[in-house]
């Protein structure tokens, strides 16, 4: 199975978070070398883009970052992230060189067996993108 596309779902400051319809359910796309290839994360205000995860599952799950290609900051490696079991979590990406990929995406995996769904959120640059 191949990483699914995502778009980011971008803010603005005095907006509520509503990601209906766009958002990723994990369930079928757990497993290394699965998950999700978000488009434009590091267009984010301050480069600083979240994760929104809702783990469904009854045990805590792991949220890999994986590490990018495009700056040497990726040689730090991947980051795991735990998420508590039936709750949403907020995943803040802060050093976006360590994860950037060639293409300015960011790649999130999941844990085998984690349910529940992910969408991408980032508050809007001053350029409006």
């Amino acid at each position: 199975m191949a990483r699914t596309a995502d778009t980011i779902n971008f803010i603005n400051t005095a907006d509520c978070l509503d990601v209906t319809g766009n958002y990723q359910v994990i369930d079928a796309i757990t497993g290394v070398g699965n998950g999700m290839a978000i488009a434009d994360f590091f267009n984010a205000r301050d480069n600083y883009g979240f994760l929104v995860i809702n783990n469904t599952t009854v045990s805590a799950k792991k949220v890999t970052l994986v590490a990018g290609t495009e700056y040497p900051q990726g040689k730090q490696g991947n980051l795991d992230v735990s998420c508590p079991a039936s709750k949403v979590s907020l995943v803040r990406v802060e050093n976006p060189a360590r994860f950037s990929q060639a293409d300015g995406s960011l790649i999130a995996e999941f844990e085998t067996g984690m349910t529940g769904f992910a969408a991408p959120v980032a508050f809007r640059t001053s350029l409006g993108l």
